[in-house]
């Protein structure tokens, strides 16, 4: 995962306004996750709503498209792209949005 986090890491770097935008869902996200896991149903339906709202912002902004496109000018990272993007991409597809 650690390459990923530097693909991720790079494409923020260049693009910071899409990396404000995602901060707060991703923090939002990471804020449910960690709850205690003895408040199992208020911790998975924040998880859920957390989650959906990540997506929804990957979609509206066409981070996705953005990170392709980006990935595309930036051959080095090539190998890592398909992988990253089908994750993505699945992550979106199973969303209830």
């Amino acid at each position: 995962m650690a390459l990923y986090e530097l693909l991720l890491e790079k494409f923020f770097e260049e693009k910071p306004h899409l990396k404000a935008i995602c901060t707060e869902p991703v923090n939002k996200l990471q804020e449910a996750c960690s709850r205690s896991p003895a408040d199992k149903s208020t911790s998975q339906e924040d998880i859920n709503i957390a989650n959906e709202q990540l997506i929804q912002i990957l979609i509206d902004e066409s981070i996705i498209q953005q990170l392709k496109t980006w990935e595309g000018k930036k051959g080095c990272y090539a190998m890592f792209n398909d992988e990253l993007l089908t994750m993505l991409k699945s992550s979106c597809s199973s969303s209830s949005l």
